[in-house]
């Protein structure tokens, strides 16, 4: 039933990285006879709420159907499904089910965004749901069917080539029309994998406003990547960039519009690792029957004449100009005649180049009128990347619009609510640091909104922007941080080696937790040390932690106070080391060491607190240890144990880390791996186990420091 709707369009584009994932096929046309399933099943449909203007819609108008089996396994772009979901306005899905909710608008076709959402926690905000993809269209628009017996479905054939067939029969175009126009049916081969949309003239004809897509989209949550039919002829183009979503002349009698997958297996999961003014550090995964790849780098979003070869799969890349938005390329190759589509990463945008000191933020330089204002020169990362990248209310914004709630001024940073895991990053500018050099880094933090509700946030830095390029130091961490009031923080740097840093500002927590507001960033040298470190490190060994550090001047210094915290933000003393210089004052280097022994968690942050004669202190970078007992650190279980097509990986860590999970046989063989984040409590990790032979294997978790190792063992049935 047609509904009055406006669409409000928030698409601000806000991430720094998005994949626009690929569809790896094919596409033909062709003519043969119509064969409508007979016999066959009728599913049971439902609806979402709907209730326009008094009338309630009925099933077959709005209705849909859930986990609708197969019959066998269907490769669909690399994955293995089993179930497809399938809805009455002419298209299938065979990502999450859909929602029995009136937010939902699934008679709006949009093969780039999906189905509608309308989003209630900004008002007026249209988005989509992003995990109903892939999307099987063979007739996307506002249908209407006769009865739900119009919608049925058969798996016919024997093992090995049997043929999936979903039929819509004897649809009306449009809500109003008033005559069956077509028939039109989706069929899915077992072993080819191949895809046919079919139809059959019904003879009626649309009502006004008709307007349907046809095609097939990606797996990825993320936006674009689809295939879209540009007409409805006996030989229609088809195109990968521009969605033809107003179709309004029905396929022909006879009809077939077939999508074969391409011979070579599209790579997966491409992402950037990290990445400076001038260079990137990039990685991707692929089926495992492929083991050469081209990539490049350039400015352009549109498909690549070649690319670098390799067979690994990480790629650096350098000579990029600073401040400039580029794209990632990847694509599979098999053979000189047998290449996948490029995969294309959308997009990061280079660093500025460094910034001299002293450095001052204080976000008022921005235009007040807008409440998303960004300063240029910072760059952001959702290291989750759960949502589409037109989900602007979920990221680090600097805000005009609140201003009664900044540190000074009138705008400030702030991570709002919401309802996904928070995982995100923002980086200052780079800076020139010089070793042994010390560096102060000031910043106020607050929670104004929501006291209830803490959240987590970390600052750490490092010689690239990146989540796992945050390698040089914690300067300070948090995850419970509820005060209504702005508290200064402030922490020492001084680098190991002379070179150019980045400094990260990382907001984690669980869903629905409250806002954390930052203002009043600054950086500058400080020459208030009395000490010059030259190096903090350490190392387990056994069950001691052993601390060392290196001085290269010392003056006035009684000595270091040794902290220890189990989260990296409360510390208490352990220890105290007496200055090596006579008299506390020396100009060359010393070397100190520490043992600790008296711990009893497995991961253990350090610092220094240097002491002056006259009571003056300052402290050193924070060093983690942990244990190398992975028991000690995190535990690992799988269910369901058998399984048989999806195996849950439950990881429950201490603290949030980077780990590489490898699907391993009894010999060795390494079937499937998988690199991601674990945060700091339970994580849930899906993997699609069906494309396994039945037997014995093993669940491999390798930290990425390579510290932590765990076998978890489960059966394939």
């Amino acid at each position: 039933m047609k509904k009055n709707y406006t669409l409000v369009a928030l698409l601000f584009f806000t991430c720094s990285v998005c994949s626009i994932a690929q569809v790896n096929y094919s596409f033909s046309a062709a003519t043969a006879a119509y064969v409508p399933v007979t016999g066959g099943i009728t599913p049971t449909l439902f609806m979402s709420p709907y209730d326009y203007d008094g009338n309630t819609s009925y099933t077959y108008d709005e209705g849909m159907a859930n986990a609708i089996p197969i019959g066998f396994t269907f490769n669909y772009n690399g994955i293995n499904y089993t179930n497809i979901n399938i809805n009455a306005n002419g298209f299938a899905t065979l990502g999450s089910p859909f929602l029995q909710v009136a937010s939902e608008n699934y008679f709006i076709n949009s093969l780039r965004l999906g189905p509608i959402t309308v989003y209630t926690p900004v008002p007026g905000d249209t988005i989509t749901n992003p995990s109903t993809k892939p999307i099987l269209a063979p007739f996307w628009d506002d249908l209407t069917c006769q009865a739900d017996a119009d919608l049925r479905y058969a798996t016919t054939g024997s093992s090995g080539n049997r043929v999936f067939t979903f039929e819509w029969s004897n649809v009306r175009w449009q809500y109003d029309a008033t005559q069956s126009t077509l028939s039109f049916e989706l069929k899915l081969y077992e072993g080819s994998n191949q895809i046919e949309f079919c139809y059959k003239d019904e003879g009626g004809t649309p009502s006004a406003g008709a307007s349907a897509s046809i095609g097939i989209t990606a797996n990825s949550h993320q936006g674009g990547g689809f295939m879209s039919l540009q007409n409805t002829s006996s030989s229609p183009s088809v195109s990968t960039s521009v969605e033809t979503d107003n179709l309004n002349i029905k396929p022909a009698n006879n009809q077939v519009y077939k999508f074969t997958p391409l011979p070579c297996g599209l790579p997966f999961n491409v992402h950037y690792d990290s990445y400076t003014n001038t260079s990137v550090n990039f990685s991707w995964d692929a089926p495992p029957q492929v083991s050469s790849f081209e990539y490049t780098v350039n400015t352009s979003p549109y498909d690549p004449a070649t690319g670098t070869s390799t067979s690994s799969k990480n790629a650096v890349v350098s000579s990029l100009t600073p401040n400039t938005k580029y794209y990632i390329h990847v694509r599979s190759y098999c053979s000189v005649t047998s290449q996948s589509l490029w995969l294309t990463e959308d997009t990061f945008r280079t660093a500025n180049n460094p910034v001299s000191l002293p450095y001052s933020e204080g976000f008022e330089s921005g235009n007040q009128n807008l409440s998303s204002d960004f300063p240029g020169n910072f760059r952001q990362q959702d290291v989750n990347d759960t949502v589409p990248y037109y989900y602007s209310y979920n990221s680090w914004q600097s805000r005009a619009d609140l201003s009664p709630y900044a540190h000074s001024g009138s705008q400030f940073m702030i991570y709002p609510d919401e309802i996904y895991k928070a995982n995100d990053w923002f980086y200052l500018p780079g800076f020139n640091l010089t070793a042994g050099k010390s560096y102060k880094l000031k910043f106020y933090y607050a929670a104004p909104f929501d006291e209830f509700n803490p959240n987590g946030l970390e600052v750490k830095y490092g010689q690239a922007v990146g989540a796992t390029a945050m390698t040089s130091g914690i300067l300070f961490n948090n995850n419970a941080i509820n005060n209504i009031n702005y508290i200064a923080d402030s922490s020492i740097i001084t680098p190991v080696a002379s070179g150019l840093y980045f400094i990260g500002f990382h907001c984690y927590s669980d869903s629905a937790k409250g806002e954390i507001s930052i203002d009043d960033i600054s950086l500058e040298v400080t020459n208030a040390l009395s000490v010059t470190l030259l190096n903090f490190s350490g190392e387990v060994n056994g069950k001691q932690n052993l601390l060392h550090w290196s001085t290269v001047s010392e003056q006035n210094n009684t000595g270091f106070e040794v902290q220890r915290s189990n989260d990296g933000y409360g510390f208490n003393k352990v220890g105290f080391v007496n200055s090596k210089a006579v008299n506390g004052n020396s100009n060359f280097k010393l070397n100190y060491d520490f043992s600790d022994i008296a711990f009893t968690v497995s991961a253990n942050y350090y610092r220094l607190k240097q002491i002056d004669k006259d009571g003056k202190f300052s402290y050193s970078n924070i060093v983690l240890l942990r244990d190398q007992n992975p028991a000690a650190d995190s535990t690992i279980s799988v269910y369901p144990n058998p399984a048989k097509n999806i195996l849950n990986i439950k990881i429950f860590a201490h603290n949030s880390k980077d780990i590489k999970l490898s699907v391993i046989d009894i010999s060795g063989k390494i079937f499937l791996t998988k690199s991601t984040l674990v945060s700091d409590g339970e994580t849930i990790i899906q993997v699609d186990v069906s494309h396994l032979a039945a037997g014995t294997y093993f669940i491999k978790s390798i930290s990425a420091d390579g510290n932590e190792k765990t076998v978890k063992k489960f059966v394939k049935q």
